[in-house]
């Protein structure tokens, strides 16, 4: 057999080690995979030969022993074949080469993470963070929750149920009550009710409009008029717009179509006729919102 060559100088403390027995260093300048632990492999065998492992400065590694193991993660196992034993090494280093051949997947990298994915399904059966620039795959014990790192919570202290009411998002009372009680938070139960001043600024945003009190009290003293259009369909008869005249004083309402924008001084000024005519009075005011232009009437 060659002696095998790895990138890794084995006299040199690795900061992102773990634990021989839980961090595997991805490397693609080894051959085979290394172990540090014997206590990791199963089957293992005395590997007694001659040749050594080299590294970048030169020095060379014994191998004392080789055999399998398996990397235990939440989504699937991985399977290391012909794992050698060095314990002079201070990583575990997984051989890209040889973790395709065993486990027949693909590795994906980018800069933030990596995956490695079955070839005949697609499945994913790793996925894992970059961490300082190097790839690390974490192996676990089963019976540790099935994850690396087990999910925790941890409360100092015994919350109101108003400030979990601001953290949710200032859901209804009863929203967060529901939340609290499937999630098992435990809350002290509040005899007064509680009030929530951003809730009630953003509810009541708007101060209500003022009663108008100078209401007219003579029929056609204020008219108010607006205009609307263009319509998205022509009417049978041409139309496009119409405009409307409101007496303030009674509330009676008068519309009148109208073919172009153009046309409603003309409007008006025939309105203003009728008015003197029928009703014997006159306008005193016209309110607009200034959107129709109308000029001044002598």
């Amino acid at each position: 057999m060659q002696a095998m060559h790895t990138g890794l100088n084995s006299a040199s403390p690795s900061s992102c080690s773990s634990g021989p027995s839980q961090v595997w260093l991805t490397d693609s300048g080894v051959i085979n995979h290394m172990i540090t632990d014997l206590g990791n492999l199963s089957l293992a065998l005395s590997y007694r030969t001659n040749e050594m492992i080299h590294t970048a400065n030169g020095e060379g590694l014994t191998v004392s022993h080789i055999g399998h193991s398996t990397i235990t993660s939440s989504l699937s196992p991985i399977k290391l074949n012909f794992v050698f034993c060095v314990p002079q090494l201070t990583q575990n280093l997984l051989s890209f080469h040889q973790l395709c051949l065993d486990n027949n997947c693909w590795l994906i990298f980018d800069a933030f993470y990596f995956w490695i994915q079955d070839k005949a399904t697609g499945k994913i059966i790793y996925k894992g963070l970059c961490n300082n620039g190097l790839y690390l795959i974490h192996s676990f014990s089963p019976s540790n929750s099935q994850q690396p790192y087990p999910a925790q919570v941890f409360l100092g202290q015994l919350v109101q149920s108003n400030l979990w009411h601001h953290r949710l998002g200032h859901p209804t009372n009863n929203i967060v009550s529901l939340m609290l009680h499937k999630a098992n938070v435990h809350v002290p139960k509040t005899t007064s009710p509680i009030m929530c001043h951003p809730c009630l600024e953003v509810k009541f945003n708007k101060l209500p409009f003022p009663q108008h009190v100078n209401k007219s009290v003579i029929p056609f003293e204020t008219i108010h008029t607006d205009l609307w259009g263009p319509a998205p369909c022509i009417s049978v008869d041409g139309y496009r717009y119409y405009t409307i005249f409101v007496d303030e004083c009674t509330r009676y309402c008068w519309i009148f179509p109208l073919v172009n924008k153009s046309d409603l001084f003309s409007t008006f000024v025939l309105f203003y006729s009728f008015v003197v005519n029928q009703f014997t009075s006159t306008i005193k005011t016209l309110q607009t919102d200034g959107g129709e232009n109308i000029p001044a009437l002598d």
